[in-house]
């Protein structure tokens, strides 16, 4: 059924709005648009938590005003409410150039972020209808809450406008949360929604596949995603921050599940994380005030015969040892042939490991492992002479460093217990050996 709103209603909010110098009051012929509120059930996407209604209203009025007293008002749907309730009501607004500023008391901060997002979005949808407004940004007092949004940044379309299907690869975890695996889809999308923004819901919804977890944390929710020259902005709820697996794998498998999935989309290079509209610092481990790039070491073919095992890297923000899943070629053989070749694998693993975001190898381009052999659980290693000129600024550190990363990573295989070190086929005494001349990990240094 259409309404149409009467000018009273319209009073309050034209005192406000009339109060800022300057503002556009766009007239527009006689006609109805649609009005989102929320739904009497809210479900786990936008699409279930909002309603409409469409709105009438009379040629020559002032559309913005007229909009934003219908989302005010209460819908005619049992059970449904309006977002703007519960002294939500706009105090102010501006339009300039296609860009509409709404003032929001500060109850709104005081929002859940799910609640937040729901009430961006029921906004949103509702004023980018209108002539002239092209994009919407949210203020409490002075603070940015939400910016220059429009509706492609919300999870809600109709399958049947325009529809075309694009098949994506989507990324989760196992019950083990050491890699992650990609899982094909095909989405039947439209101009409403941002291909981006599917691939989010749906990484939030889980997947299809019961063989597979969900990496992201619970209660996840995007307040919005955009694209700005081929950085994907996501910007998260609090609660995916704070319900962040507090170990290194979980970080690791949340972070990139998100990353590697978006960067498979044309278009993307890179994403750029935001938490509440604001930059983060970091996650745990990993910085996140810089865009992210794919990291493909950490997803997983599952119809492969390599073979799991770890190697440590240096956690930069931590100063301690993370454990990093790397894929091997299988051993064979005899056991200690089996130890041995295992053994060698790791230490040129981590001698060729890149550092990653987040951590480092202190390991020199020049440096290489001559041979490698076991005896009685301890690896004979002897290194190339570039071992001792590691780091130009501090190689003593970086020797040490590199030479914990290398015990906890050999020590990780069954049957290794240390290692002794020669240069060249020489002794070399190193700091931190048991007077036996074996080398220990430190289980200090290593990270969960």
């Amino acid at each position: 059924m259409k309404r149409l709103i009467s000018v009273c209603l319209l009073a309050g909010l034209l005192l406000a709005a009339c109060a800022d110098a300057g503002v556009e009051t766009p007239d527009q012929d006689a006609g109805e648009y649609t009005v989102y509120f929320a739904a009497a059930q809210n479900g786990k996407g936008l699409r279930e938590a909002l309603m409409a209604e469409p709105v009438a209203y009379a040629a020559g009025s002032d559309s913005v005003a007229l909009a934003l007293a219908a989302l005010t008002a209460e819908p005619e749907t049992p059970g449904a409410s309006s977002v703007l309730s519960d002294g939500l009501a706009v105090e102010a607004y501006a339009l300039e150039n296609g860009q509409l500023s709404l003032r929001l008391p500060a109850a709104y901060e005081r929002l859940s972020a799910y609640d937040r997002t729901l009430t961006a979005a029921a906004l949103v949808l509702t004023l980018c209808q209108l002539d002239g407004v092209e994009a919407v940004t949210l203020y409490v007092a002075d603070k940015v809450q939400m910016r220059s949004m429009t509706a492609r940044d919300f999870m809600l379309y109709d399958q049947e406008a325009d529809p075309y299907e694009r098949q994506v690869t989507l990324y989760f975890t196992d019950s083990g949360g050491r890699y992650l695996y990609g899982d094909g889809y095909t989405f039947t999308t439209s101009a409403d929604m941002a291909l981006e923004a599917y691939v989010m819901e749906e990484l939030i919804r889980g997947p299809k596949d019961a063989s597979f977890v969900s990496a992201l944390p619970p209660d996840t929710a995007v307040n919005r995603i955009y694209i700005d020259e081929n950085i994907c902005y996501v910007d998260l709820s609090a609660a995916f921050f704070e319900n962040c697996p507090g170990t290194v794998l979980g970080e690791r498998m949340a972070v990139y599940a998100v990353v590697n999935s978006l960067t498979g989309l044309t278009g993307i290079d890179a994403v750029q994380f935001l938490k509440d509209g604001e930059m983060p610092d970091k996650l745990l481990y990993l910085p996140m005030n810089a865009p992210i790039d794919r990291n493909d070491r950490t997803i997983r073919d599952g119809s492969g015969s390599l073979t799991d095992a770890s190697i440590y890297l240096w956690a930069e923000s931590a100063g301690k040892l993370a454990e990093i899943p790397v894929l091997l070629e299988p051993a064979e053989g005899v056991n200690v042939r089996v130890q041995e070749f295992s053994a060698l694998q790791i230490l040129n693993a981590l001698i060729d490991c890149k550092d990653e975001l987040g951590y480092s190898n202190l390991i020199s381009a020049d440096f290489t492992l001559n041979s490698l052999k076991l005896e009685n659980g301890v690896c004979i290693l002897d290194f190339s002479g570039a071992f001792f000129t590691m780091s130009a600024d501090d190689s003593a550190d970086a020797v040490q460093g590199f030479l914990q990363a290398a015990a906890a990573s050999l020590t990780s295989i069954s049957g290794i217990n240390g290692f002794r070190v020669l240069v060249e086929g020489k002794r070399r005494l190193l700091d931190g050996e048991a007077p036996s001349g074996i080398y220990y990990p430190d289980t200090k240094l290593l990270l969960e």
